[in-house]
């Protein structure tokens, strides 16, 4: 199995909602976090601006492709005096003009499964340059639907937004090189294979030994490359997708402790119950009471 495949296996993001959005200036488009992984594709119309949380206005056109985590705030307007937020009703089946000022923009509102979000970044802009292949393939596929949309186009385009999300990660990782985080094993096929095995068997006894011997390099050459391509050590990684599994456990099921941490890889309940407390901030019994 291949790193990305693991990924999405492990934390299935899927699409749960899209929608289009017709914007006539002056308009301006407001979104405060926390709020849903979204993907946004600039299909239509003139030049915006967008502006990420703390940071300045940037012109964005149409043809670019914005990914927007939940940590981040972040404004589109038409133009950079308006104030007012006017972001035009977000839907699929009110209907729309494209008139030569309007902008038309597609939403997809993503969920994930992971309770951090340890390797889709937070803030993600492909210029339309870079949106090639099987990428643009989707993306132009998707704004043609928006534009002349059938019967079942919203359901159509939540699953397109699935396959735009894939090959823009794919694409984003290769581009990103050193900042791509996780992805970036995805550009080195040693560590590609080791981080698919440890999302698919999270629980087995890992450690930098095994996991080296696994890539077929030595211990100091694995620990030292997979920190410069991921940016963290071998078993922070291993205990942030155990810990993750972890918390998932807590929260839709009814397993002991005892159970989840054999699980996940933990000798005893009480190695977990401090490893959780460490990454989460919070005990295992706390993450579920709230949880439920």
């Amino acid at each position: 199995m291949d790193l990305l495949t693991a990924l999405l296996s492990f934390d299935p993001i899927r699409c749960s909602s899209a929608a289009r959005r017709f914007m006539r200036p002056p308009w301006r488009w407001q979104v405060e976090p926390p709020h849903p992984l979204q993907i946004i594709l600039l299909s239509r119309g003139p030049a915006s601006f967008l502006t990420i949380e703390g940071g300045e206005p940037i012109a964005v056109n149409a043809g670019e492709i914005l990914l927007i985590g939940e940590p981040v705030g972040f404004s589109l307007r038409s133009d950079l005096d308006v104030e007012s937020s006017r972001p035009g009703a977000a839907s699929w089946d009110d209907g729309g003009e494209l008139s030569l000022d309007t902008n038309l923009m597609i939403e997809g509102v993503l969920t994930p499964s992971m309770e951090g979000r340890w390797w889709v970044p937070s803030v993600l802009r492909l210029p339309g340059a870079q949106v090639r292949g099987r990428l643009r393939t989707l993306t132009e596929g998707l704004m043609d639907e928006a534009l002349h949309p059938g019967a079942g186009s919203q359901v159509l385009a939540e699953r397109v937004f699935d396959g735009i999300l894939v090959a823009l990660l794919r694409t984003w990782a290769a581009e990103a090189g050193a900042e791509a985080g996780w992805l970036g094993g995805l550009n080195d096929s040693a560590l590609s294979a080791v981080m698919a095995l440890v999302l698919t068997h999270p629980g087995q006894d890992w450690s930098v030994t095994a996991l080296a011997e696994r890539s077929g390099l030595s211990r100091a050459s694995f620990a030292q490359r997979f920190r410069a391509v991921t940016g963290q050590t071998p078993m922070a990684f291993v205990a942030q997708i155990r810990l993750d599994l972890a918390a998932r456990r807590l929260r839709e099921t009814e397993r002991t402790l005892a159970e989840i941490a054999a699980e996940t890889g933990y000798a005893t309940p009480f190695a977990l119950s401090r490893a959780f407390k460490r990454m989460f901030g919070r005990s295992p019994d706390q993450w579920r009471k709230e949880a439920g």
